[in-house]
């Protein structure tokens, strides 16, 4: 089963796989979107399980490693 993701949910999942916590947010610089259509864009990803709320985090999943290609954790320098 392929997932269809617009480009700042490809983003999005990617920044936060490279971050050490995988937090989704504060979105890259390069970002340029409005904060509603990042929230809805969050919005999806945690219904579709790619994402989810982890205490005052949303946070990538493995699902969402997986969407994207990306394997294991970040591991930091």
């Amino acid at each position: 089963m392929t997932i269809k993701l617009n480009d700042l949910q490809l983003i999005l999942l990617s920044t936060a796989s490279n971050r050490e916590d995988g937090d989704l947010l504060p979105a890259p610089f390069s970002v340029n979107a409005d904060p509603d259509r990042v929230k809805t864009a969050i919005t999806s990803l945690v219904r579709r399980k790619l994402a989810m709320k982890s205490n005052d985090h949303i946070v990538i999943t493995d699902a969402g490693r997986a969407a994207i290609g990306a394997n294991g954790v970040a591991v930091p320098d």
